[in-house]
């Protein structure tokens, strides 16, 4: 992972086609991305007293952050956790796992990715306006 990263922070600053606000906004996003996760790494450890979330999901949302930028991985990491609570909950309830056992994230966090490059930019701020709204949001 270590060289992926590398990689992707050298691609960024290699692409002169782009200019300087796209590595603005890429720098960013990597600190965004990386920076939520690590919060949560964190803080999640201090409250459980066990590792809440693997050290992994921070690297891979800092690679990601670079290369979506910080207004998409903002978008990212919202729905990773939409989609986590929801999936999370119908897997507790159907006792494939028990409440004291791990759910990956990294899948989720990969589904958020597909759906941000495949869906408009402009639906998903409509669609998350309105779940954050309870629907109240008018267009």
């Amino acid at each position: 992972m270590k060289h992926g990263l590398a990689f992707t922070f050298l691609t960024v600053l290699l692409d002169t086609t782009r200019g300087i606000s796209a590595l603005t906004d890429s720098i960013l996003g990597m600190i965004v991305g990386g920076g939520i996760f690590l919060l949560i790494t964190l803080i999640g450890g201090l409250i459980a007293g066990k590792e809440a979330m693997g050290f992994g999901d921070v690297k891979f949302m800092g690679a990601l952050g670079l290369f979506f930028g910080w207004i998409n991985i903002i978008i990212i990491s919202v729905l990773a956790f939409l989609l986590a609570a929801i999936i999370s909950v119908g897997i507790l309830i159907i006792k494939r796992k028990k409440v004291n056992e791990y759910i990956p994230f990294g899948p989720f966090i990969v589904a958020s990715c597909l759906v941000v490059i495949f869906t408009p930019f402009d639906l998903l701020v409509t669609i998350m306006l309105k779940i954050f709204t309870l629907g109240m949001y008018k267009e």
